[in-house]
């Protein structure tokens, strides 16, 4: 064959090719669309639905409005409470709605359209648009054969269709569905301040620092009762937890606030963002939580865990970073006993720790655990008043540990104190403060020779075998 004949027998394949993807592959694909098209039972998009009035699940309706326009519409229970609508919720609702679709069609109904479950019984759907007159569906009963619904609508007195179930399903809520579940309503990145306040005492008051630029993510700082830099990884959480909280129930005529503990609340909070303040009382009644919002009447019943989740003592809100490190950057470690004169110095070689004194061949995961003790070591507590260096164990210290790079530069140091029941004193080159630290830290970071020698020194029978070891056998290779 030519190669002329093979570029035209080419031509031919890809022009076929082409014809079977634009006729049969994207016409199956309009014939399937246009056959989608044909059975939706309603021909407008859920932007264009103004109000909604729906049955409910266990008998009555509930009448949904929508407020704003785009990104900015908001819906809202008109009937049977004035409320704000779940956003979610309703969001499912009018996709649902929008995209309902028939499944069968009988024309020529009969006159009498009980046997459909569409007589007295039938629960009505009426659906609002730009148009003054609501667009109206009769949900009747359950298809005998099949996971099928009767449907109507009106105007079309002598067409029924099917539906699924489980699309209908969703026509009849709960009252409780369509409420806004959520405590407060904010977006955690516009909060400009908290206070929190407990049995009416004031626990902290926290503001956002807003960045000096673009790339940076600003920050916290406690105002109330005392100014201090503020924990933001803490204070971020805590809002978090707030926004995520949901209700589980809602009291719509409450009564006595002495009732549900909210005559004098457990918690308050006082949140501010750009839309304005919101104030939440939380209290708990036999492991029960309430809450109100904005002073409003409607009682919010929750889990007694959102009251567990706000922090209630201002350290909880302050920084409490002793020391940070890049732990990849640190290839030299010194462990300094100034109690008893005593020093080692390890580095890091082909990826394990190795003794700078042969004579004390060392673990190298014991000293790597010395590393992770202290490259991200928060505080339990802050000294507060005038410290008394000695009573606390430092000066001298029990231990001090520097961490370096491989050009010797500092990169952190630490000085541990004497242990108490639950911590100890420790002090750091990241900042002039003296903190609280977990005593476990003294698992990790020997606090005196004795216990670096029992913890990382390696027994003389093992160091040739084991892996571990800071010091190769001799003869071997490094």
């Amino acid at each position: 064959m030519s190669f002329r004949a093979t570029i035209v027998l080419g031509v031919i394949a890809a022009g076929l090719g082409l014809y079977v993807y634009l006729v049969e592959v994207q016409g199956e694909r309009s014939r399937q669309q246009v056959e989608t098209e044909a059975k939706r039972l309603l021909s407008f998009e859920p932007e264009q639905i103004t109000a909604l009035e729906l049955p409910l699940e266990g008998g009555g309706s509930a009448k949904l409005v929508a407020t704003g326009q785009g990104d900015s519409r908001s819906w809202s229970l008109e009937t049977p409470v004035v409320f704000p609508a779940d956003p979610r919720v309703v969001s499912n609702l009018l996709s649902t709605l929008t995209r309902l679709e028939s499944e069968t069609v009988i024309e020529d109904a009969p006159a009498d359209l009980a046997p459909f479950g569409l007589g007295e019984g039938r629960r009505t759907v009426r659906i609002w648009t730009a148009d003054e007159e609501p667009t109206v569906l009769y949900l009747g009963g359950k298809v005998a054969v099949g996971y099928q619904l009767y449907l109507a609508r009106e105007g079309e007195s002598r067409r029924i269709y099917t539906v699924l179930r489980g699309q209908a399903a969703a026509l009849e809520p709960r009252l409780r569905d369509l409420r806004d579940k959520r405590l407060v309503r904010f977006a955690v990145d516009d909060v400009k301040s908290l206070q929190v306040r407990e049995y009416g005492s004031l626990v902290a008051t926290v503001e956002r620092i807003e960045p000096q630029a673009e790339a940076e993510d600003g920050g916290w700082r406690v105002i109330e009762p005392s100014e201090d830099r503020g924990d933001a990884e803490r204070i971020r959480r805590a809002l978090w937890d707030l926004a995520l909280a949901r209700a589980t129930g809602f009291i719509d005529q409450p009564g006595a606030l002495a009732e549900y503990g909210l005559d004098a609340p457990e918690l308050e909070l006082s949140i501010e963002t750009a839309s304005g303040t919101h104030k939440l009382q939380i209290s708990r009644v036999q492991d029960k939580g309430f809450a109100r919002v904005d002073d409003g009447e409607v009682i919010y019943q929750m889990s007694d865990r959102v009251l567990m989740n706000v922090p209630r003592s201002l350290f909880a809100y302050r920084y409490k970073q002793v020391l940070k490190l890049d732990a990849d950057s640190v290839r030299r470690i010194e462990l300094d006993f100034p109690r008893e004169q005593a020093s080692y110095a390890f580095v890091r070689e082909h990826g394990s720790w190795v003794s700078e004194d042969a004579e004390a061949p060392v673990k190298s995961l014991s000293v790597e655990d010395v590393l992770y003790a202290i490259e991200d070591l928060t505080a339990t507590g802050i000294e507060e008043s005038v410290p008394d260096l000695a009573a606390l164990g430092l000066d001298p210290p029990r231990v001090r540990v520097r961490a370096l790079s491989a050009a010797g530069t500092e990169l952190g140091g630490l000085e541990l104190g004497d242990p108490r029941e639950e911590d100890l004193a420790a002090r750091s080159s990241a900042n002039d403060r003296l903190w609280r630290v977990s005593n476990n830290i003294g698992i990790d970071v020997p606090l005196s020779v004795e216990a670096f020698e029992r913890n990382f020194l390696q027994p003389p029978a093992e160091t040739a075998a084991d892996p571990n070891a800071g010091t190769p056998p001799a003869g071997a290779t490094p």
